[in-house]
C-alpha cells in the first residue's frame, strides 16, 4: 500500500476550522437551569438564542431522498453515538485523526487537496443552531466566512443539517461542504473541503461521501445494515470494517503476503504466533503475538534461520495496528525502534 500523502497547507485552514468548532465552544448549564455556549476566549452565550441564521433565515427542506451509493461497501463508525459512515474503499483512504486529532476519522482521495473529517462528541445541540455556531467559530479563521447554501435533507432516514461555506484565509479560498446531526447523547460533523476548482472536479464524489452517514442497526452485521439501507446494491460488500469497537481477530488467522524491498514475504499468523518466510522459505523468522486491543497487537521476535541477520535482536517489540482487515486485505501500521511504517498485506490461503 502506497503511503498517504501528507495534508496540503490548504487542507490545514478548514480542517483547523472543524478544531475550532470543537475546541472553541462548550456547553453548560447556569445555576438557574439556562443552556449556554462557552468560548475560549472567555465570552458565553445562550443556547437559545442560536436561531439558526446569522439573518434569521429560514432553513428549508430539500424533498430528495438521500441514500448511501452502491460503491460504498465499506464501513467506519463513530466514537460517540451509534453511527456509521459508509465509504467507497476505492475512492478513499482513511486513517484516524492526524491533523485534526480530535477527529474520528479523516479521509482523502489519494493525490488530491480533498480532505474529509468525521468528529462526533458526546454531547447534543440542536440541527438548528449549527449555522450560528458554525459561523461564529469558523470567522475566527476566515473572517469572511459565509453560509452559501444551508438545508435540511434527509440522508438514509435522518434529518440532516447541510451546510456549504465559503470563506478565505491567508489569501486562500476554500468551500466546506458539512453534514451535522444530533441526537440526544451525540452530535456528528462530516464535512469535505478543499479549493474551489476541486470541489466541483469532485462534487460527485464529495454527495457520495456525505450521503453515508446512516444510524447502525441493534444487528451490527455490515449485510443486514446494507440491506437495509440500498437492497439493490449487494454486489459486493467488505465483511471486515475498522472501528474502535471492531474485532479485527476474526479475519486474522491464516496465511498473509507482503513486500518489502521490492521482496516478497509470506506469513503464517495464529492468534499467538506469526511466522514469516522469505527467499522461497529458505529463511524463517518466528514472533510471538500478544494483542493489546482487538485491533492492535505486539510480536516479539524469538529466533530466525538466517545466518549473521541483525536487522532485529531477539526479543525487540513491533506494534502493529490494524486499520482496515477483512478475507482478501490487511491495511496497518507498524512501530519499530520509534518509527511508523504503513503497509498492506494480501490473504493467499
Amino acid at each position: 500500500m502506497k503511503p498517504l500523502r501528507k495534508m496540503t497547507k490548504l487542507i490545514l485552514i478548514p480542517s483547523f476550522l472543524l478544531t475550532l468548532f470543537v475546541n472553541a465552544q462548550k456547553k453548560a448549564v447556569t445555576e438557574s437551569g439556562e443552556e449556554v455556549i462557552l468560548y475560549n476566549n472567555g465570552t458565553w452565550k445562550y443556547l437559545k438564542d442560536f436561531d439558526a441564521t446569522d439573518s434569521s433565515r429560514e432553513i428549508s427542506t430539500n424533498p430528495t431522498e438521500f441514500i448511501k451509493p452502491p460503491a460504498a461497501t465499506f464501513l467506519l463508525k463513530a466514537k460517540n453515538g451509534n453511527i456509521g459512515f459508509w465509504i467507497n474503499p476505492r475512492k478513499w483512504t482513511f486513517h484516524k485523526g492526524a491533523v485534526n486529532a480530535a477527529a474520528d476519522f479523516e479521509l482523502q482521495i489519494p493525490g488530491e487537496s480533498l480532505q474529509a473529517t468525521i468528529l462526533s462528541e458526546a454531547t447534543s445541540i440542536p440541527l438548528e443552531s449549527f449555522p450560528d455556531i458554525a459561523l461564529a467559530n469558523g470567522r475566527l479563521a476566515a473572517p469572511d466566512l459565509k453560509i452559501v447554501e444551508r438545508e435540511y435533507r434527509h440522508v438514509n432516514g435522518l434529518k440532516i443539517l447541510h451546510l456549504r461555506m465559503e470563506g478565505t484565509q491567508l489569501g486562500i479560498r476554500f468551500n466546506y461542504f458539512a453534514y451535522y446531526y444530533s441526537t440526544s447523547n451525540s452530535t456528528i460533523q462530516f464535512a469535505v473541503s478543499s479549493y474551489p476548482s476541486t470541489i466541483v472536479k469532485y462534487s460527485k464524489d464529495v454527495e457520495d461521501l456525505l450521503n453515508g452517514l446512516t444510524e447502525l442497526s441493534e444487528d451490527s452485521s455490515q449485510q443486514k445494515l446494507h440491506r437495509q439501507i440500498a437492497p439493490k446494491a449487494l454486489d459486493s460488500i467488505a465483511e471486515g470494517a475498522y472501528s474502535p469497537n471492531n474485532n479485527c481477530r476474526k479475519f486474522f488467522e491464516g496465511t498473509w503476503s507482503y513486500t518489502a524491498n521490492s521482496q516478497t514475504i509470506d506469513i503464517e499468523r495464529t492468534f499467538d504466533k506469526t511466522i514469516e518466510y522469505t527467499e522461497n522459505k529458505k529463511y524463517k523468522f518466528e514472533y510471538e503475538n500478544r494483542w493489546l486491543d482487538d485491533c492492535k497487537y505486539e510480536i516479539k521476535f524469538i529466533k530466525t534461520n538466517r545466518p549473521n541477520y541483525n536487522l532485529e535482536q531477539i526479543g525487540e517489540i513491533i506494534t502493529v495496528e490494524i486499520l482496515e482487515i477483512d478475507k482478501t486485505q490487511m491495511k496497518y501500521t507498524a512501530v519499530f525502534r520509534g518509527r511508523e511504517t504503513p503497509g498492506e498485506m494480501r490473504r493467499i490461503d
